[in-house]
C-alpha cells in the first residue's frame, strides 16, 4: 500500500482517455486493470486509484460517495473533518457525501470524474471527448462544500508533516510552553473548563483537541491533543499577526474586528474570506501579480496563503 501507487494510478488515468458516465461506471476497470478508452464517475475511479494503491477498500456491491466513509474506515484509513485546503495531503481525497469526491494528487492538484461532454451525467460518447470529463484541476473549493477528508495510513511516500517534539511526560511540550499558559490561554477561549493548575492530564488533553479540531485553518497540523513546537507557531501567528492584521482593514471596521486571541475558529476564518472579496480588484490582486505574475488572478477561497499575508504584510503561516 503506498501514496506513490495511487499517485501513479491518477497519471495512468489521465493518459488514459477515460470519459464520464454513471450507466457505465466501471466500465474501465477490469479485473484490477485500467481500460483506456472506457467510461468512470467520480467515485468509481477514485475507488480504483485506491485499490491501484494497494489499499484494501471493498469495491464489491454498491459504491458510491454516500458509503465511502465507512468502507473506507475498514480499509484503514482515516477520516477527517474538512476545514480548509491547508489541511490536505497528497494521498488523501475530499469527498462531499452527497455528490462529489476527488483524489488529491499533489499540493495543488486533484484528479476526479466530472461530467460528460454534454454536461450530463450518462448517455454520453464513451472516452474524454472534451478533455474535461476526467483529469487533473487546480486544487478547488466544491461549490457545495467538501464534507471529509479521507486519509490512508501512513506508508513514507507522502509529503510528510512535521512531527510535533513532545515532552516525554504528557501532551504540552514545556520546553515551548507551560502547561499553566496553556491552560490558561485555552480556559479564556471556552476549551478548557479545569482549574489553573499545571497537570498535564485528560483535561488538559482534551481541551488541545478542541482547540485543534475548531481551526478552520490549520495547515500540516495534527489533531492529537498535544501541544508541541508546531501548536505554538500556530498560536502566536493567529494571535500576534493574522488578527492583529485583520483589524486594520475596512473589512473588520465593517464586519467587527475579531479578538487577537490565537483561535482561528468561525468568524477569523469568515474575516479572513471577506477581506478576500473586498479585496479582489485592489491589493489582493497587486499581491497575487507580484507573487505569480501578471496575468494570475487571486481567488476569495478563505485561505490566508502567501498572496493574502503578503496583501496585509505579515509573514505567511509558520507551518504551511
Amino acid at each position: 500500500m503506498t501514496i506513490a501507487a495511487m499517485q501513479n494510478a491518477a497519471d495512468t488515468l489521465a493518459r488514459s482517455n477515460i470519459g464520464y458516465d454513471q450507466w457505465q461506471r466501471w466500465s474501465f476497470f477490469q479485473n484490477g486493470r485500467i481500460v483506456a478508452g472506457k467510461e468512470a464517475d467520480c467515485s468509481s475511479i477514485c475507488g480504483a486509484i485506491m485499490k491501484l494503491g494497494g489499499y484494501p477498500v471493498d469495491l464489491s456491491g454498491t459504491w458510491y460517495t454516500g458509503n465511502m466513509i465507512a468502507k473506507c474506515k475498514a480499509a484503514g484509513f482515516t477520516v477527517l473533518k474538512f476545514r480548509s485546503l491547508s489541511q490536505l495531503r497528497p494521498g488523501d481525497f475530499v469527498i462531499n457525501v452527497t455528490h462529489h469526491v476527488e483524489f488529491v494528487r499533489d499540493k495543488n492538484r486533484f484528479f476526479s470524474a466530472r461530467i460528460d461532454e454534454r454536461g450530463k451525467g450518462a448517455g454520453g460518447q464513451a472516452g474524454n471527448q472534451t478533455g474535461k470529463e476526467t483529469g487533473f484541476v487546480p486544487a478547488y473549493i466544491y461549490s457545495r462544500g467538501w464534507d471529509y477528508i479521507l486519509r490512508p495510513p501512513a506508508d513514507g511516500t507522502a509529503t510528510t508533516t512535521p512531527a510535533n517534539t513532545t515532552s516525554s511526560v504528557g501532551c504540552v511540550d514545556t520546553r515551548f510552553v507551560s502547561v499553566k499558559t496553556v491552560q490558561t490561554r485555552l480556559k479564556g477561549l471556552g476549551f478548557y473548563r479545569g482549574v489553573i493548575d499545571g497537570i498535564d492530564g485528560d483535561m488538559t488533553r482534551n481541551a488541545i483537541l478542541a482547540y485543534q479540531n475548531n481551526q478552520r485553518y490549520h495547515p500540516n497540523l495534527l489533531s492529537d491533543g498535544k501541544w508541541g513546537a508546531l501548536e505554538e507557531k500556530h498560536y502566536q501567528w493567529v494571535a500576534t499577526k493574522l488578527q492583529p492584521a485583520l483589524n486594520g482593514w475596512k473589512t473588520a471596521g465593517r464586519m467587527g474586528k475579531v479578538r487577537t486571541d490565537g483561535d482561528y475558529g468561525s468568524y477569523t476564518a469568515r474575516l479572513v474570506l471577506q477581506t478576500q472579496k473586498d479585496n479582489l480588484n485592489g491589493a489582493y490582486r497587486s499581491a497575487v501579480q507580484v507573487m505569480y505574475g501578471a496575468g494570475s488572478s487571486p481567488v476569495a477561497d478563505g485561505d490566508p496563503g502567501k498572496a493574502f499575508c503578503k496583501m496585509l504584510g505579515i509573514p505567511s503561516h509558520p507551518t504551511a
